[in-house]
Protein backbone atom coordinates (compact mmCIF):
# COMPACT_ATOMS: atom_id res chain seq x y z
CA UNK A 1 0.00 0.00 0.00
CA UNK A 2 1.34 3.42 -1.12
CA UNK A 3 0.96 5.71 1.74
CA UNK A 4 -1.32 8.81 1.04
CA UNK A 5 0.95 11.07 3.33
CA UNK A 6 4.78 10.53 2.27
CA UNK A 7 4.63 8.20 -0.66
CA UNK A 8 6.40 5.07 0.74
CA UNK A 9 5.23 1.77 -0.31
CA UNK A 10 4.37 0.45 2.74
CA UNK A 11 3.49 -3.76 3.13
CA UNK A 12 0.54 -4.56 4.94
CA UNK A 13 2.46 -6.98 7.16
CA UNK A 14 4.04 -4.12 8.99
CA UNK A 15 0.78 -3.11 10.60
CA UNK A 16 -1.49 -0.07 9.77
CA UNK A 17 0.89 2.39 10.71
CA UNK A 18 3.21 4.21 8.07
CA UNK A 19 6.78 5.02 9.28
CA UNK A 20 5.89 8.48 8.97
CA UNK A 21 2.89 7.94 11.50
CA UNK A 22 0.15 7.91 9.17
CA UNK A 23 -2.31 5.67 10.16
CA UNK A 24 -4.21 3.31 7.44
CA UNK A 25 -7.90 3.72 7.11
CA UNK A 26 -8.46 0.67 5.24
CA UNK A 27 -7.06 -2.98 4.28
CA UNK A 28 -7.46 -3.68 0.70
CA UNK A 29 -7.41 -8.05 1.72
CA UNK A 30 -10.77 -6.96 3.47
CA UNK A 31 -11.62 -3.45 1.68
CA UNK A 32 -12.60 -4.94 -1.74
CA UNK A 33 -9.46 -3.87 -2.81
CA UNK A 34 -9.70 0.31 -1.63
CA UNK A 35 -6.89 2.28 -0.35
CA UNK A 36 -6.13 4.91 1.32
CA UNK A 37 -4.29 6.36 -2.11
CA UNK A 38 -7.46 5.39 -3.84
CA UNK A 39 -9.62 7.09 -1.59
CA UNK A 40 -7.40 10.23 -1.38
CA UNK A 41 -7.36 10.14 -4.81
CA UNK A 42 -10.94 10.26 -5.38
CA UNK A 43 -11.31 13.57 -2.67
CA UNK A 44 -8.51 15.67 -4.63
CA UNK A 45 -10.32 14.64 -7.82
CA UNK A 46 -13.86 15.51 -6.52
CA UNK A 47 -12.14 18.95 -4.70
CA UNK A 48 -9.73 19.86 -7.98
CA UNK A 49 -6.64 19.43 -5.24
CA UNK A 50 -8.55 21.16 -2.58
CA UNK A 51 -9.69 24.08 -4.62
CA UNK A 52 -13.82 23.40 -4.84
CA UNK A 53 -16.01 22.56 -2.03
CA UNK A 54 -18.00 19.44 -3.19
CA UNK A 55 -21.21 17.72 -2.50
CA UNK A 56 -21.39 13.92 -1.68
CA UNK A 57 -22.82 12.81 -4.93
CA UNK A 58 -19.51 14.48 -6.95
CA UNK A 59 -17.07 11.97 -4.47
CA UNK A 60 -19.17 8.96 -5.29
CA UNK A 61 -19.87 10.21 -8.44
CA UNK A 62 -15.87 10.76 -9.16
CA UNK A 63 -15.22 7.02 -7.70
CA UNK A 64 -17.58 5.19 -10.28
CA UNK A 65 -15.62 7.07 -13.14
CA UNK A 66 -12.33 5.65 -11.93
CA UNK A 67 -13.93 2.23 -11.06
CA UNK A 68 -15.55 2.25 -14.78
CA UNK A 69 -12.70 2.80 -16.33
CA UNK A 70 -9.08 1.71 -14.99
CA UNK A 71 -7.74 -1.82 -15.04
CA UNK A 72 -11.70 -3.25 -16.06
CA UNK A 73 -12.04 -5.36 -19.10
CA UNK A 74 -9.77 -4.25 -21.33
CA UNK A 75 -6.89 -5.56 -18.49
CA UNK A 76 -8.70 -8.45 -18.32
CA UNK A 77 -9.20 -9.11 -22.18
CA UNK A 78 -5.07 -8.62 -22.80
CA UNK A 79 -4.24 -10.75 -20.09
CA UNK A 80 -7.04 -13.65 -21.27
CA UNK A 81 -4.96 -13.28 -24.93
CA UNK A 82 -1.78 -13.15 -23.55
CA UNK A 83 -2.45 -16.58 -21.77
CA UNK A 84 -4.51 -18.15 -25.03
CA UNK A 85 -1.54 -16.93 -27.00
CA UNK A 86 1.30 -18.74 -24.32
CA UNK A 87 -1.77 -21.80 -24.09
CA UNK A 88 -1.47 -22.94 -27.83
CA UNK A 89 2.40 -22.61 -28.44
CA UNK A 90 2.75 -24.86 -25.67
CA UNK A 91 -0.01 -27.19 -26.96
CA UNK A 92 2.38 -26.55 -30.34
CA UNK A 93 5.52 -27.81 -28.71
CA UNK A 94 7.05 -24.16 -28.46
CA UNK A 95 9.17 -23.43 -26.05
CA UNK A 96 9.77 -19.56 -25.42
CA UNK A 97 13.56 -20.82 -23.60
CA UNK A 98 14.59 -22.61 -26.35
CA UNK A 99 13.19 -21.15 -29.41
CA UNK A 100 16.27 -19.42 -31.93
CA UNK A 101 17.87 -15.85 -31.50
CA UNK A 102 15.13 -13.13 -32.04
CA UNK A 103 12.21 -15.52 -32.07
CA UNK A 104 13.10 -16.20 -28.59
CA UNK A 105 13.68 -12.64 -27.30
CA UNK A 106 10.88 -11.22 -29.00
CA UNK A 107 8.66 -14.32 -27.54
CA UNK A 108 10.12 -14.51 -24.19
CA UNK A 109 9.38 -10.06 -23.93
CA UNK A 110 6.10 -10.65 -25.22
CA UNK A 111 5.06 -13.10 -22.57
CA UNK A 112 6.81 -11.31 -19.32
CA UNK A 113 5.66 -7.79 -19.92
CA UNK A 114 1.89 -9.26 -20.91
CA UNK A 115 2.02 -11.31 -17.79
CA UNK A 116 3.48 -8.48 -15.33
CA UNK A 117 1.18 -5.94 -17.34
CA UNK A 118 -1.92 -8.65 -16.84
CA UNK A 119 -1.09 -8.81 -12.86
CA UNK A 120 -0.71 -5.24 -12.52
CA UNK A 121 -3.58 -3.91 -13.87
CA UNK A 122 -5.78 -6.84 -12.38
CA UNK A 123 -4.37 -6.24 -9.12
CA UNK A 124 -5.13 -2.18 -9.17
CA UNK A 125 -8.77 -2.59 -10.13
CA UNK A 126 -11.23 -0.09 -8.30
CA UNK A 127 -13.92 -2.20 -7.24
CA UNK A 128 -17.39 -1.16 -7.58
CA UNK A 129 -19.52 -0.50 -4.79
CA UNK A 130 -22.68 1.02 -4.35
CA UNK A 131 -23.48 4.38 -2.87
CA UNK A 132 -24.12 3.04 0.49
CA UNK A 133 -21.10 1.04 0.70
CA UNK A 134 -19.46 4.79 -0.25
CA UNK A 135 -20.70 6.35 2.23
CA UNK A 136 -20.01 3.58 5.11
CA UNK A 137 -16.37 4.14 3.49
CA UNK A 138 -16.72 7.61 3.53
CA UNK A 139 -17.42 7.86 7.27
CA UNK A 140 -15.00 5.74 8.41
CA UNK A 141 -12.64 7.91 6.54
CA UNK A 142 -13.74 10.90 8.43
CA UNK A 143 -13.41 9.03 11.61
CA UNK A 144 -9.71 7.82 11.02
CA UNK A 145 -9.27 11.89 11.60
CA UNK A 146 -8.91 12.72 7.72
CA UNK A 147 -10.36 16.15 7.50
CA UNK A 148 -12.31 17.18 4.52
CA UNK A 149 -12.85 20.87 5.10
CA UNK A 150 -14.31 21.02 1.43
CA UNK A 151 -17.11 18.07 1.35
CA UNK A 152 -20.77 20.15 2.39
CA UNK A 153 -22.78 17.55 4.33
CA UNK A 154 -25.68 20.34 5.24
CA UNK A 155 -27.18 23.53 4.29
CA UNK A 156 -25.01 26.57 5.71
CA UNK A 157 -26.14 29.93 4.35
CA UNK A 158 -29.49 30.35 6.71
CA UNK A 159 -28.15 33.70 7.35
CA UNK A 160 -25.91 35.60 5.30
CA UNK A 161 -21.88 34.59 6.23
CA UNK A 162 -20.55 37.28 8.70
CA UNK A 163 -17.02 37.01 6.64
CA UNK A 164 -19.13 38.43 3.11
CA UNK A 165 -19.71 41.89 2.87
CA UNK A 166 -23.34 42.83 1.73
CA UNK A 167 -22.05 43.79 -1.62
CA UNK A 168 -20.80 40.68 -2.07
CA UNK A 169 -24.61 39.05 -1.22
CA UNK A 170 -26.60 41.53 -3.23
CA UNK A 171 -24.66 43.82 -5.77
CA UNK A 172 -22.29 42.18 -7.99
CA UNK A 173 -24.75 43.59 -10.84
CA UNK A 174 -27.28 40.48 -10.93
CA UNK A 175 -28.21 39.40 -14.35
CA UNK A 176 -30.40 36.44 -13.81
CA UNK A 177 -31.85 33.77 -10.82
CA UNK A 178 -31.41 30.68 -10.75
CA UNK A 179 -33.55 28.16 -8.78
CA UNK A 180 -32.21 24.66 -7.77
CA UNK A 181 -33.55 21.63 -6.78
CA UNK A 182 -31.47 21.24 -3.40
CA UNK A 183 -30.84 23.37 -0.65
CA UNK A 184 -26.86 22.05 -0.83
CA UNK A 185 -26.76 22.89 -4.84
CA UNK A 186 -27.15 26.64 -3.42
CA UNK A 187 -24.09 26.23 -0.75
CA UNK A 188 -22.16 24.33 -3.62
CA UNK A 189 -22.68 27.31 -5.99
CA UNK A 190 -22.37 30.12 -3.86
CA UNK A 191 -19.70 29.28 -2.07
CA UNK A 192 -17.05 28.10 -4.92
CA UNK A 193 -17.75 31.79 -6.11
CA UNK A 194 -19.84 30.86 -9.26
CA UNK A 195 -22.66 33.49 -8.07
CA UNK A 196 -20.53 36.61 -8.42
CA UNK A 197 -18.85 35.25 -11.31
CA UNK A 198 -22.23 34.55 -13.28
CA UNK A 199 -23.57 37.30 -11.99
CA UNK A 200 -26.76 34.87 -10.71
CA UNK A 201 -29.02 35.26 -7.67
CA UNK A 202 -28.91 31.55 -6.31
CA UNK A 203 -31.51 29.92 -3.98
CA UNK A 204 -33.66 26.52 -4.04
CA UNK A 205 -36.82 25.77 -4.55
CA UNK A 206 -37.54 25.33 -1.20
CA UNK A 207 -37.07 28.95 -0.47
CA UNK A 208 -33.59 28.63 0.75
CA UNK A 209 -32.26 30.78 1.75
CA UNK A 210 -35.20 33.05 2.50
CA UNK A 211 -32.98 36.27 2.35
CA UNK A 212 -32.04 35.80 -0.83
CA UNK A 213 -35.71 34.79 -1.82
CA UNK A 214 -36.84 37.86 -0.85
CA UNK A 215 -33.77 39.90 -2.64
CA UNK A 216 -34.70 37.73 -5.89
CA UNK A 217 -38.53 39.19 -5.43
CA UNK A 218 -37.32 42.39 -4.99
CA UNK A 219 -34.91 42.73 -7.90
CA UNK A 220 -38.04 40.97 -10.34
CA UNK A 221 -40.23 43.86 -8.81
CA UNK A 222 -37.96 46.60 -10.25
CA UNK A 223 -36.67 44.38 -14.04
CA UNK A 224 -39.26 42.65 -15.18
CA UNK A 225 -37.51 41.14 -18.17
CA UNK A 226 -34.92 39.40 -15.82
CA UNK A 227 -34.63 35.63 -16.65
CA UNK A 228 -35.36 32.93 -14.42
CA UNK A 229 -33.84 29.25 -14.62
CA UNK A 230 -34.09 25.85 -12.84
CA UNK A 231 -31.97 23.16 -12.49
CA UNK A 232 -32.68 20.27 -11.53
CA UNK A 233 -32.10 15.73 -11.00
CA UNK A 234 -32.76 13.59 -14.20
CA UNK A 235 -36.06 13.31 -15.08
CA UNK A 236 -37.63 11.60 -18.39
CA UNK A 237 -37.06 13.64 -21.62
CA UNK A 238 -40.76 15.77 -22.20
CA UNK A 239 -41.62 15.73 -18.75
CA UNK A 240 -42.09 18.03 -15.86
CA UNK A 241 -39.92 18.45 -13.30
CA UNK A 242 -41.55 17.73 -9.82
CA UNK A 243 -40.35 20.83 -8.03
CA UNK A 244 -41.22 22.77 -11.17
CA UNK A 245 -44.30 24.18 -9.48
CA UNK A 246 -42.71 25.35 -6.00
CA UNK A 247 -39.89 27.38 -8.50
CA UNK A 248 -42.37 29.38 -9.76
CA UNK A 249 -44.57 30.09 -7.21
CA UNK A 250 -40.80 31.54 -5.53
CA UNK A 251 -41.16 34.34 -8.20
CA UNK A 252 -44.62 34.43 -9.56
CA UNK A 253 -47.05 31.95 -11.08
CA UNK A 254 -47.01 34.70 -14.20
CA UNK A 255 -43.36 35.17 -14.67
CA UNK A 256 -41.80 31.97 -16.96
CA UNK A 257 -39.17 29.96 -15.46
CA UNK A 258 -36.85 28.30 -18.17
CA UNK A 259 -36.21 24.68 -17.37
CA UNK A 260 -32.64 23.85 -17.97
CA UNK A 261 -32.31 20.30 -17.47
CA UNK A 262 -31.29 17.74 -16.48
CA UNK A 263 -33.10 15.18 -18.55
CA UNK A 264 -32.06 11.59 -18.75
CA UNK A 265 -31.01 12.05 -22.38
CA UNK A 266 -28.61 14.68 -20.99
CA UNK A 267 -27.34 12.05 -18.60
CA UNK A 268 -27.06 9.60 -21.29
CA UNK A 269 -25.15 12.28 -23.26
CA UNK A 270 -22.68 14.32 -21.19
CA UNK A 271 -19.44 12.52 -20.67
CA UNK A 272 -18.96 13.57 -17.12
CA UNK A 273 -22.32 11.32 -16.01
CA UNK A 274 -21.93 8.76 -18.26
CA UNK A 275 -20.16 6.05 -16.44
CA UNK A 276 -22.16 6.97 -13.23
CA UNK A 277 -24.72 4.06 -12.08
CA UNK A 278 -28.37 5.71 -12.30
CA UNK A 279 -29.72 3.38 -10.79
CA UNK A 280 -27.71 4.07 -7.46
CA UNK A 281 -29.97 7.31 -7.22
CA UNK A 282 -33.09 5.29 -8.18
CA UNK A 283 -32.90 6.16 -11.86
CA UNK A 284 -33.12 10.12 -10.90
CA UNK A 285 -29.13 11.10 -11.85
CA UNK A 286 -28.28 14.10 -9.93
CA UNK A 287 -26.77 17.15 -11.74
CA UNK A 288 -24.13 17.16 -9.05
CA UNK A 289 -22.73 14.22 -10.32
CA UNK A 290 -20.34 15.84 -12.52
CA UNK A 291 -17.69 17.38 -11.04
CA UNK A 292 -17.59 21.48 -10.29
CA UNK A 293 -15.67 22.44 -13.33
CA UNK A 294 -17.79 20.43 -15.71
CA UNK A 295 -21.39 21.19 -13.92
CA UNK A 296 -20.33 25.00 -13.73
CA UNK A 297 -19.27 25.17 -17.27
CA UNK A 298 -21.98 23.66 -18.44
CA UNK A 299 -24.07 26.03 -16.31
CA UNK A 300 -22.79 29.14 -17.32
CA UNK A 301 -23.03 28.20 -21.05
CA UNK A 302 -26.95 27.05 -20.61
CA UNK A 303 -27.29 30.58 -18.85
CA UNK A 304 -25.35 32.77 -20.82
CA UNK A 305 -27.57 31.10 -24.45
CA UNK A 306 -30.56 30.69 -22.26
CA UNK A 307 -30.78 27.15 -23.53
CA UNK A 308 -31.56 23.81 -21.91
CA UNK A 309 -29.08 21.72 -21.63
CA UNK A 310 -30.13 19.27 -24.84
CA UNK A 311 -30.76 22.91 -26.93
CA UNK A 312 -27.18 23.68 -26.05
CA UNK A 313 -25.90 20.37 -26.48
CA UNK A 314 -27.86 19.79 -30.03
CA UNK A 315 -26.65 23.81 -30.90
CA UNK A 316 -23.23 22.90 -30.58
CA UNK A 317 -23.17 20.32 -32.02
CA UNK A 318 -24.67 21.76 -35.24
CA UNK A 319 -21.85 24.31 -34.87
CA UNK A 320 -19.07 21.22 -35.04
CA UNK A 321 -18.11 22.46 -31.37
CA UNK A 322 -16.09 19.52 -30.50
CA UNK A 323 -18.61 16.91 -30.06
CA UNK A 324 -21.30 19.08 -28.55
CA UNK A 325 -20.78 18.64 -24.84
CA UNK A 326 -17.30 16.65 -24.40
CA UNK A 327 -15.67 19.51 -22.51
CA UNK A 328 -18.79 19.32 -19.56
CA UNK A 329 -17.09 15.76 -18.60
Amino acid sequence: MKCPNCGTNHRKKEGPTCSCGYNFVFNPDNDKGLTDGKFDAVIRAASKEGTYHFTENQLFAAYCRRAAGRGGTSAVIFGLIVLVVVFFWLLQGFDVFSAPGGVNFVAGVFLVVGLVGFVKKVGGRWPKISKTQFHTYLERWRSGGHALDKLLTKPSLHDPPPQWPESDIYDYGVERILIVEHDLMVDELVLNGFHAQEKTLVFSENGYPNYIVERAQDLLKDSPDLPVYYIHDAVPAGTTPPGLAKASGLVGEDRPVVDLGLTEEDAAQIPGLKRVPKEEWGGRVPVDALAFMGLSTLLAAALVEGMAFTQLAAARDAAGADGGVSSFG
